[in-house]
């Protein structure tokens, strides 16, 4: 395969190859392109008239209003707070504060368990005499409590 003796390089004059002539070629080159460069980064610090008319348009643009349709429901009443909550909802509530107390005593009595060894003998004594045996009858108070609500939403 034999390789051209003459080569023609964009943007340049025809030239014969060399390194003189190279070199004077991508210099060249070199000045076209940041030319090109700072005339596009003048543009872009520019607004185009597009981007005018978008921004305008968008300023124009009115907010979509909300439909005044009216629900009347107790329950979303209850929801906004527009009428006090009923006896069942209240006792819902308290309910709910019952399983999360219970909750968080399962969760302190198992990590005051898991750190009993690591406490003196006489907290870890307290441990094993009262903690450990109280603990599995708390989770089955609990799971019982939940297993009821749980079935008493699923039936309403």
């Amino acid at each position: 395969m034999r390789l051209p003796t003459r080569f023609t390089w964009t943007g340049c004059s025809d030239q014969r190859g060399g390194y003189g002539s190279f070199k004077q070629c991508r210099e060249q080159r070199l000045k076209t392109v940041q030319a090109s460069a700072d005339e596009e980064t003048a543009q872009a610090d520019r607004p185009d008239d597009g981007d005018l008319l978008i921004e305008e348009e968008m300023r124009n643009r009115r907010r979509k209003k909300k439909s005044k349709l009216n629900v009347v429901a107790p329950q979303v009443q209850q929801a906004y707070g527009g009428e006090p909550p009923t006896v069942a909802a209240s006792l819902e509530g308290s309910y709910l504060t019952v399983l999360g107390v219970a909750f968080l005593i399962i969760m302190l009595e198992g990590v005051f368990i898991a750190v009993s060894g690591f406490l003196p003998e006489s907290a870890d004594q307290f441990a094993q005499d009262v903690v450990y045996p109280a603990f599995s009858p708390t989770v089955g108070v609990f799971l019982a409590l939940s297993t009821l609500y749980g079935i008493w939403k699923s039936r309403q």
